[in-house]
């Protein structure tokens, strides 16, 4: 697949084995659009875009960032009542049938 332009490269992973950019693909209506290339695997153009990222010709490849891990907040418990009411409004649907 042809290429004509490939910015704003960064590293996928800690391992460095990925690159994040984004690539303006001939074939493509959109201008730029995000592609992540490999050094390995069955695309052409995804090792040779790695490759000359890798050799600098967009650049410096930014450095990797792991993402933040959410926050897991624990809902609240519902109270006595609330329990009451919904198993009283289950028992009222089970009635119905």
């Amino acid at each position: 697949m042809k290429y004509t332009q490939v910015l704003n490269p960064i590293w996928a992973n800690a391992e460095h084995t990925a690159i994040n950019c984004e690539v303006d693909f001939d074939d493509l209506r959109e201008e730029l659009v995000p592609f992540t290339a490999v050094a390995t695997g069955d695309y052409e153009h995804s090792h040779q875009i790695f490759a000359e990222c890798v050799e600098g010709k967009y650049g410096e490849i930014a450095e990797y960032v792991e993402p933040p891990v959410p926050e897991y907040v624990q809902p609240p418990a519902p109270t006595k009542e609330e329990l009451m009411a919904k198993l009283l409004e289950i028992q009222a649907q089970l009635e119905v049938l």
